[in-house]
């Protein structure tokens, strides 16, 4: 299977990687990630892989009907997207008040408006 990973984002207050505390531990790394362009759809309760999946396919289905997606190519099964769960809040709070996503990466590959919502490089 693929890997998983658990990543955090750190407060506005560091403006700089070398302000950022180093961790302790050397299985915790810390990195910069760009920024990116996503889709979202929204959920409470807790995490559940199935749920997820469910959710993630139906928020494909969207932007797929809605164009923003393009379809499979005749040498693709299926679009190839990355998504991945976001969740919020830490374990003791109720499900009812928890806030996860199910994110969907935009990438210009997959996602022809892209070029038109991004300025060229240069």
């Amino acid at each position: 299977g693929k890997a998983q990973f658990m990543q955090f984002v750190l407060p506005f207050e560091f403006k700089t990687m070398e302000q950022i505390p180093q961790p302790t531990n050397n299985k915790i790394t810390v990195r910069f990630v760009p920024e990116k362009i996503i889709a979202v759809t929204k959920f409470s309760g807790w995490y559940n892989r199935e749920y997820c999946h469910q959710k993630f396919a139906k928020l494909k289905s969207s932007l797929l009907s809605l164009n923003i997606l393009r379809p499979p190519t005749e040498n693709e099964d299926d679009v190839p997207v990355e998504w991945s769960v976001a969740q919020y809040h830490p374990p003791f709070t109720l499900p009812f008040f928890r806030r996860n996503e199910v994110w969907i990466e935009l990438q210009k590959n997959v996602c022809p408006i892209l070029d038109e919502l991004t300025p060229e490089d240069g």
